[in-house]
């Protein structure tokens, strides 16, 4: 996904011209990573403009949307953050993106609350760790991460019958 003159855009295999260049765009971080042209789209990581994607299936009228969280229950962001303040300067080429990077913990926290309801009544099945996640976005301890790798495994078998009768 590419965030641009305030227009999520999406880019599907078989209707982008280089694959390759999106899935780069797709693992390119804010701040991080530089822009990465994709057919005349500077982009970066989808969770940029939809932190956790459910609401496409939605529109696209599924009626089984499994969310796979990365975070546990309950977890929100802090909504004030560098962010607010060096986005502007770091991307002032592109005010539009620069002002979503503004409210994107906010706009992650209102994903959360909408994913919690959404679940409550049944609409969504989630599958979220059990346990406080210590991992940071750019980990290197390779025991952190098989922990957490296990831990997500562990917690998807927990709910496989719950999740087969939810799509059932």
């Amino acid at each position: 996904m590419e965030y641009r003159e305030g227009i999520q855009t999406k880019i599907e295999k078989g209707k982008c011209s280089d694959i390759l260049k999106a899935i780069k765009a797709s693992a390119s971080m804010p701040y991080v990573s530089p822009m990465v042209e994709v057919d005349g789209y500077k982009c970066l990581d989808g969770g940029c403009s939809s932190h956790i994607p459910y609401r496409w299936a939605m529109e696209q009228g599924y009626k089984s949307i499994v969310v796979i969280k990365t975070r546990e229950r309950g977890y929100r962001k802090k909504e004030s953050s560098t962010s607010n303040t060096m986005a502007p300067r770091f991307y002032k080429d592109n005010p539009e993106f620069a002002e979503k990077l503004m409210t994107m913990n906010a706009d992650y926290n209102k994903e959360c609350d909408e994913i919690d309801q959404l679940e409550k009544d049944g609409r969504i099945f989630v599958i979220a760790p059990s346990e406080p996640v210590t991992v940071k976005r750019v980990e290197s301890d390779m025991d952190k991460l098989g922990n957490l790798y296990w831990l997500g495994y562990n917690d998807a078998k927990r709910n496989l019958f719950a999740l087969n009768k939810y799509l059932n």
